[in-house]
């Protein structure tokens, strides 16, 4: 009776394995310690497993990124600038003091006052004046006349170029020097006719509009 209470104590206490000691006939009370079975380690969550992996593989990604950023910068090499160019055909006009230019306008001028049916006392007065206030051009900034401020004269340069596609570069301006007030400024624009002549627009000659175009002519080179 006693010894049934001694082993029913030591059971309730965790002290002996009965199916250890039952199996094997080992009294509860030889069993050691080392024969204690050992318990299984708790696993770890899958979520924890799952989220290590996506962080990893995160990692790895912005890694690749970066080392190929890095390599794009090391071979990127600026852009070439194209610049496109136009080629432009341009000529020798002659000075605005060349002494052919200046000859071959006043015998043109000469020519046209003779030609003029028109002899009335004003007409008169105006050709002597021209004629006598011819000695002298100087040249003019071409880009000064394209308003309509500096109209005749811009009216004629834009008449030239776009109906005989004459570009500025080979456009040459020049401007009575006379000082007398009772003359109108006579201009020249000088320009190729073609590969032997020039071309002379005489501006402010006729007092019409309407011959702006007319009141020109070509010599030789």
């Amino acid at each position: 009776m006693v010894t049934k209470a001694i082993l029913s104590v030591c059971l309730s206490l965790g002290l002996i394995m009965p199916a250890l000691a039952e199996e094997d006939n080992i009294p509860a009370e030889n069993v050691s310690e080392e024969q204690v079975v050992e318990t299984a380690p708790q696993a770890e969550p899958q979520e924890q497993v799952a989220e290590a992996v996506a962080k990893n593989a995160e990692q790895t990604k912005e890694n690749i990124l970066e080392n190929t950023n890095l390599s794009l910068d090391k071979e990127k090499k600026p852009e070439a600038v194209i610049e496109h160019q136009v080629e432009k055909d341009i000529k020798v006009i002659p000075a605005c003091d060349d002494e052919k230019l200046q000859k071959n306008t006043i015998e043109y001028i000469q020519k046209y006052f003779d030609a003029t049916p028109n002899q009335s006392t004003i007409f008169r007065r105006h050709k002597y004046f021209v004629l006598h206030n011819l000695d002298k051009f100087a040249e003019e900034n071409l880009a000064d006349y394209k308003t309509a401020a500096t109209s005749p004269v811009s009216d004629i340069i834009a008449y030239i170029k776009m109906n005989r596609g004459v570009i500025e570069e080979n456009m040459r301006l020049c401007k009575n020097t006379s000082t007398n007030n009772h003359v109108k400024n006579i201009y020249l624009l000088v320009y190729p006719e073609d590969d032997s002549n020039y071309r002379v627009n005489v501006i402010n000659l006729s007092p019409s509009l309407t011959e702006l175009d007319k009141t020109n002519f070509v010599y030789a080179k």
